[in-house]
Protein backbone atom coordinates (compact mmCIF):
# COMPACT_ATOMS: atom_id res chain seq x y z
CA UNK A 1 0.00 0.00 0.00
CA UNK A 2 1.13 3.54 -0.74
CA UNK A 3 2.09 5.76 2.05
CA UNK A 4 1.93 9.84 0.57
CA UNK A 5 0.74 12.73 1.81
CA UNK A 6 -2.83 13.61 0.60
CA UNK A 7 -3.76 16.33 -1.55
CA UNK A 8 -7.14 17.15 -3.23
CA UNK A 9 -5.19 16.48 -6.38
CA UNK A 10 -3.85 13.13 -5.38
CA UNK A 11 -7.08 12.20 -4.42
CA UNK A 12 -8.69 12.18 -7.46
CA UNK A 13 -5.79 10.41 -9.16
CA UNK A 14 -6.35 7.78 -6.98
CA UNK A 15 -9.42 7.56 -7.81
CA UNK A 16 -9.09 7.98 -11.51
CA UNK A 17 -6.44 5.31 -10.81
CA UNK A 18 -7.89 2.83 -8.27
CA UNK A 19 -5.06 2.70 -5.89
CA UNK A 20 -4.68 2.45 -2.32
CA UNK A 21 -3.63 5.04 -0.51
CA UNK A 22 -2.31 5.79 3.04
CA UNK A 23 -1.78 9.44 4.50
CA UNK A 24 2.20 10.51 5.64
CA UNK A 25 0.16 12.81 7.93
CA UNK A 26 -1.90 10.32 10.09
CA UNK A 27 -0.43 6.76 8.79
CA UNK A 28 -3.44 4.97 10.14
CA UNK A 29 -6.06 7.18 7.76
CA UNK A 30 -7.09 5.67 4.12
CA UNK A 31 -8.05 6.61 0.83
CA UNK A 32 -10.06 3.80 -0.87
CA UNK A 33 -10.98 4.84 -4.28
CA UNK A 34 -15.00 4.34 -5.27
CA UNK A 35 -16.57 1.08 -7.36
CA UNK A 36 -19.88 3.09 -8.00
CA UNK A 37 -19.75 5.37 -11.21
CA UNK A 38 -20.43 8.87 -10.02
CA UNK A 39 -18.26 8.33 -6.99
CA UNK A 40 -14.85 9.46 -5.91
CA UNK A 41 -13.78 7.42 -2.89
CA UNK A 42 -14.14 7.41 0.92
CA UNK A 43 -11.90 7.77 4.23
CA UNK A 44 -11.05 4.45 6.20
CA UNK A 45 -9.45 4.89 9.55
CA UNK A 46 -7.53 1.81 10.84
CA UNK A 47 -6.43 1.06 14.13
CA UNK A 48 -3.81 -2.14 15.23
CA UNK A 49 -3.20 -3.00 19.11
CA UNK A 50 -1.75 -6.52 19.95
CA UNK A 51 -1.88 -8.07 17.02
CA UNK A 52 -5.88 -7.15 16.54
CA UNK A 53 -6.85 -4.25 13.77
CA UNK A 54 -10.31 -2.53 13.30
CA UNK A 55 -11.50 -0.18 10.94
CA UNK A 56 -13.72 2.41 10.75
CA UNK A 57 -15.41 4.57 7.60
CA UNK A 58 -15.32 7.84 8.09
CA UNK A 59 -17.31 9.19 4.94
CA UNK A 60 -17.42 9.95 1.45
CA UNK A 61 -14.51 12.14 -0.55
CA UNK A 62 -15.42 15.48 -1.14
CA UNK A 63 -18.76 15.13 1.04
CA UNK A 64 -15.82 15.17 4.17
CA UNK A 65 -13.04 17.06 3.56
CA UNK A 66 -9.00 16.11 3.98
CA UNK A 67 -9.03 18.22 6.71
CA UNK A 68 -12.38 16.60 8.53
CA UNK A 69 -11.14 12.93 7.37
CA UNK A 70 -7.50 13.76 9.79
CA UNK A 71 -9.67 15.46 12.53
CA UNK A 72 -12.12 12.63 12.90
CA UNK A 73 -9.43 9.94 12.60
CA UNK A 74 -7.25 11.61 15.27
CA UNK A 75 -10.11 11.68 17.69
CA UNK A 76 -11.53 7.64 16.55
CA UNK A 77 -7.66 6.64 17.13
CA UNK A 78 -7.61 8.26 20.69
CA UNK A 79 -10.98 6.47 21.59
CA UNK A 80 -9.70 3.43 20.02
CA UNK A 81 -6.11 3.48 22.29
CA UNK A 82 -7.99 4.04 25.38
CA UNK A 83 -10.66 1.37 25.62
CA UNK A 84 -7.13 -0.41 26.72
CA UNK A 85 -7.49 1.23 30.01
CA UNK A 86 -10.39 0.91 32.93
CA UNK A 87 -11.33 3.94 34.63
CA UNK A 88 -9.46 3.70 38.49
CA UNK A 89 -12.14 3.05 40.91
CA UNK A 90 -9.55 3.73 43.99
CA UNK A 91 -10.49 7.08 45.96
CA UNK A 92 -6.76 7.21 47.94
CA UNK A 93 -4.11 6.15 46.22
CA UNK A 94 -1.53 4.42 48.98
CA UNK A 95 1.54 2.52 45.82
CA UNK A 96 3.29 4.33 42.81
CA UNK A 97 1.45 1.55 40.64
CA UNK A 98 -2.25 2.68 41.64
CA UNK A 99 -1.44 6.26 40.67
CA UNK A 100 0.85 5.45 37.65
CA UNK A 101 -2.66 2.96 36.65
CA UNK A 102 -4.96 6.03 37.26
CA UNK A 103 -2.42 8.91 35.30
CA UNK A 104 -2.46 6.45 32.30
CA UNK A 105 -5.80 5.52 32.01
CA UNK A 106 -6.99 9.26 32.61
CA UNK A 107 -4.39 10.70 30.13
CA UNK A 108 -5.51 7.99 27.38
CA UNK A 109 -8.98 10.01 27.70
CA UNK A 110 -8.08 13.34 27.30
CA UNK A 111 -9.10 13.95 23.34
CA UNK A 112 -7.03 17.26 23.41
CA UNK A 113 -3.70 14.94 23.50
CA UNK A 114 -2.51 13.19 20.81
CA UNK A 115 -2.15 9.79 19.34
CA UNK A 116 1.44 10.12 19.71
CA UNK A 117 1.73 11.81 22.79
CA UNK A 118 -0.56 9.33 24.64
CA UNK A 119 1.55 6.40 23.72
CA UNK A 120 4.99 8.21 24.82
CA UNK A 121 3.48 8.88 27.97
CA UNK A 122 2.77 4.99 28.18
CA UNK A 123 6.13 3.64 27.32
CA UNK A 124 7.34 5.58 29.83
CA UNK A 125 4.77 4.57 32.19
CA UNK A 126 4.71 0.84 31.53
CA UNK A 127 8.36 0.57 30.67
CA UNK A 128 10.21 2.79 32.45
CA UNK A 129 8.31 3.89 35.95
CA UNK A 130 5.80 1.01 36.23
CA UNK A 131 8.55 -2.06 36.55
CA UNK A 132 10.85 -0.36 39.53
CA UNK A 133 8.40 1.84 41.02
CA UNK A 134 5.14 -0.07 41.37
CA UNK A 135 5.66 -0.92 44.74
CA UNK A 136 6.80 2.40 46.47
CA UNK A 137 4.60 4.06 48.93
CA UNK A 138 3.30 7.17 48.00
CA UNK A 139 5.18 8.80 50.23
CA UNK A 140 8.18 6.96 49.86
CA UNK A 141 9.13 8.46 46.36
CA UNK A 142 12.02 10.60 47.47
CA UNK A 143 15.05 11.85 46.01
CA UNK A 144 17.08 9.27 47.58
CA UNK A 145 14.62 6.05 46.53
CA UNK A 146 15.02 7.41 43.20
CA UNK A 147 18.16 7.68 42.89
CA UNK A 148 18.74 4.08 44.17
CA UNK A 149 15.66 2.32 43.00
CA UNK A 150 15.15 3.78 39.27
CA UNK A 151 17.66 5.86 38.24
CA UNK A 152 20.94 3.45 39.20
CA UNK A 153 19.29 0.53 37.60
CA UNK A 154 18.10 2.39 34.29
CA UNK A 155 21.11 4.64 33.92
CA UNK A 156 23.25 2.99 31.70
CA UNK A 157 20.73 1.86 29.34
CA UNK A 158 18.54 5.02 28.36
CA UNK A 159 19.94 8.63 27.67
CA UNK A 160 19.40 11.02 30.05
CA UNK A 161 16.56 12.79 28.28
CA UNK A 162 14.90 9.64 28.31
CA UNK A 163 15.09 9.39 31.62
CA UNK A 164 13.99 13.13 32.38
CA UNK A 165 10.85 12.60 29.94
CA UNK A 166 9.67 9.26 32.23
CA UNK A 167 10.63 11.53 35.37
CA UNK A 168 8.43 14.45 34.23
CA UNK A 169 5.25 11.69 33.32
CA UNK A 170 5.91 10.60 37.12
CA UNK A 171 6.29 14.04 38.90
CA UNK A 172 3.18 15.33 36.56
CA UNK A 173 0.84 12.40 37.91
CA UNK A 174 1.90 13.28 41.25
CA UNK A 175 0.62 16.49 41.06
CA UNK A 176 -2.74 16.06 39.14
CA UNK A 177 -3.38 13.71 42.08
CA UNK A 178 -2.31 15.83 44.58
CA UNK A 179 -4.48 18.54 43.14
CA UNK A 180 -7.32 16.37 42.76
CA UNK A 181 -7.01 15.14 46.66
CA UNK A 182 -6.44 11.45 45.75
CA UNK A 183 -2.97 12.06 47.97
CA UNK A 184 -2.23 14.06 51.10
CA UNK A 185 1.20 15.18 49.84
CA UNK A 186 3.32 15.38 47.21
CA UNK A 187 7.08 14.50 47.57
CA UNK A 188 7.84 15.62 44.18
CA UNK A 189 7.15 19.13 44.42
CA UNK A 190 10.42 20.40 44.85
CA UNK A 191 12.21 17.73 43.24
CA UNK A 192 14.29 18.75 39.71
CA UNK A 193 15.66 16.27 37.20
CA UNK A 194 18.84 18.20 37.58
CA UNK A 195 19.23 17.05 41.23
CA UNK A 196 19.05 13.33 40.19
CA UNK A 197 21.40 13.49 37.18
CA UNK A 198 23.32 16.67 37.47
CA UNK A 199 25.20 16.48 34.09
CA UNK A 200 23.41 18.64 31.64
CA UNK A 201 21.54 17.08 29.06
CA UNK A 202 22.17 18.31 25.28
CA UNK A 203 20.35 18.31 22.37
CA UNK A 204 20.42 15.56 19.93
CA UNK A 205 23.14 16.22 17.22
CA UNK A 206 21.30 17.12 13.89
CA UNK A 207 22.46 14.77 11.34
CA UNK A 208 24.38 17.35 9.30
CA UNK A 209 26.01 19.72 12.15
CA UNK A 210 29.65 20.49 11.67
CA UNK A 211 29.39 19.94 8.15
CA UNK A 212 30.07 23.59 6.29
CA UNK A 213 27.44 24.68 3.60
CA UNK A 214 29.08 23.05 0.42
CA UNK A 215 29.33 19.58 2.01
CA UNK A 216 25.61 19.94 2.83
CA UNK A 217 24.80 20.76 -0.67
CA UNK A 218 26.81 18.04 -1.71
CA UNK A 219 24.48 15.62 0.02
CA UNK A 220 21.44 16.12 -1.98
CA UNK A 221 23.18 17.61 -5.29
CA UNK A 222 22.24 14.29 -7.17
CA UNK A 223 18.77 14.56 -6.41
CA UNK A 224 16.09 14.89 -8.56
CA UNK A 225 14.94 18.45 -9.49
CA UNK A 226 11.83 18.61 -7.03
CA UNK A 227 13.55 16.73 -4.29
CA UNK A 228 17.05 18.76 -4.72
CA UNK A 229 14.78 22.49 -4.16
CA UNK A 230 12.56 20.39 -1.45
CA UNK A 231 16.09 20.23 0.52
CA UNK A 232 17.03 23.79 -0.40
CA UNK A 233 13.24 25.35 1.09
CA UNK A 234 13.92 23.26 4.37
CA UNK A 235 17.45 23.87 4.65
CA UNK A 236 16.36 27.73 3.51
CA UNK A 237 13.71 28.30 5.47
CA UNK A 238 14.28 25.57 8.58
CA UNK A 239 10.80 24.61 8.01
CA UNK A 240 10.01 21.01 8.57
CA UNK A 241 9.65 18.34 5.45
CA UNK A 242 5.55 17.78 5.93
CA UNK A 243 4.88 21.59 6.01
CA UNK A 244 7.45 22.38 2.91
CA UNK A 245 5.70 19.72 0.79
CA UNK A 246 2.55 20.56 0.51
CA UNK A 247 3.36 23.91 -0.44
CA UNK A 248 1.12 25.63 -3.89
CA UNK A 249 2.17 28.98 -6.22
CA UNK A 250 -0.35 30.58 -4.17
CA UNK A 251 1.05 30.47 -0.58
CA UNK A 252 4.01 32.64 -2.17
CA UNK A 253 3.40 36.02 -2.25
CA UNK A 254 6.00 38.14 -4.41
CA UNK A 255 4.29 41.58 -3.30
CA UNK A 256 4.14 41.22 0.23
CA UNK A 257 7.57 39.02 -0.20
CA UNK A 258 6.15 36.36 2.28
CA UNK A 259 5.61 32.61 2.00
CA UNK A 260 2.49 31.77 4.05
CA UNK A 261 1.67 27.75 5.30
CA UNK A 262 -1.36 27.22 6.58
CA UNK A 263 -2.25 25.97 9.98
CA UNK A 264 -3.63 22.66 9.16
CA UNK A 265 -0.25 21.42 7.47
CA UNK A 266 2.35 22.88 10.45
CA UNK A 267 2.65 20.41 13.30
CA UNK A 268 2.26 23.36 15.60
CA UNK A 269 -1.26 23.86 14.33
CA UNK A 270 -0.09 27.31 13.89
CA UNK A 271 -0.17 29.29 10.45
CA UNK A 272 3.88 30.20 9.74
CA UNK A 273 4.48 33.71 7.46
CA UNK A 274 8.04 33.83 6.61
CA UNK A 275 9.72 36.61 4.71
CA UNK A 276 11.29 36.12 1.20
CA UNK A 277 14.68 37.12 0.17
CA UNK A 278 16.33 37.65 -3.07
CA UNK A 279 18.14 34.57 -2.96
CA UNK A 280 14.60 32.47 -2.78
CA UNK A 281 13.29 34.29 -4.88
CA UNK A 282 15.09 33.27 -7.25
CA UNK A 283 15.26 29.74 -6.83
CA UNK A 284 11.39 29.92 -6.66
CA UNK A 285 11.25 31.45 -10.59
CA UNK A 286 13.71 29.16 -11.97
CA UNK A 287 12.33 25.77 -10.40
CA UNK A 288 8.46 27.03 -12.03
CA UNK A 289 10.77 27.81 -15.04
CA UNK A 290 11.84 24.18 -14.46
CA UNK A 291 8.30 22.78 -14.32
CA UNK A 292 7.34 23.35 -17.97
CA UNK A 293 3.51 23.54 -16.87
CA UNK A 294 0.98 25.27 -15.01
CA UNK A 295 0.52 23.69 -11.87
CA UNK A 296 -1.17 24.90 -8.79
CA UNK A 297 0.93 22.88 -6.41
CA UNK A 298 5.11 23.02 -5.80
CA UNK A 299 5.85 19.42 -5.67
CA UNK A 300 4.32 16.84 -7.61
CA UNK A 301 2.86 13.11 -6.02
CA UNK A 302 3.34 9.67 -7.43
Amino acid sequence: MKYTKFTDGLLRQASKESFVCRDVIVPQLQFRPAKAHGKIGYFHCLYSEGGVSTSKALGEYPIVNLQEARKQARKWLVEQHAKRYKLSSVERFTHVGELLVWYQSNNAQQELNSLRTIKNKSHRIESLLRPYLSEVGISDCSSQLLDKAWLRPLNNRFSPSTLRGAFQTLKAAYKQAHGLRYIDENPLSDLNFTMLLPASIKPKKAALAGLPLSEVIKKFQHFSPPDRFLCLLCLGFLTRNTETVMARWRDFDTEKVSWSIPEEYTKTGSALTLPLSTYSLKWLADYKRHQRRIAAVVFYFR
